[in-house]
C-alpha cells in the first residue's frame, strides 16, 4: 500500500476516534487547544460542544521551530 494511503487511513481512523471524545489528549500552551501524537504526527484540534476542529497536522519529524510560524 502507497505510503499516501496508509497515512489517509491512519489519520482518518484518527479523526473518528476524535470525534467520539473518549481517546487521551494533551493541553498546549494555547488555551482551548488539544493535541494527539499518532504515529509521527501530532493532530492540534479545539473541541466546542459537540464539534472538534482540527487546526494543524504535525510531522514531528520535521524541525519544530517552522511550527511556531503556523500557531
Amino acid at each position: 500500500m502507497p505510503i499516501q494511503k496508509k497515512l489517509d487511513k491512519l489519520l482518518k481512523q484518527a479523526v473518528i476516534l476524535l470525534a467520539r471524545h473518549d481517546w487521551p489528549r494533551q493541553i498546549t500552551d494555547i488555551p482551548e487547544v488539544f493535541v494527539r501524537l499518532i504515529s509521527y504526527y501530532k493532530i492540534y484540534f479545539k473541541e466546542d460542544n459537540n464539534s472538534f476542529y482540527i487546526l494543524s497536522i504535525w510531522d514531528t519529524r520535521r524541525d519544530p521551530g517552522i511550527l511556531e510560524k503556523y500557531v
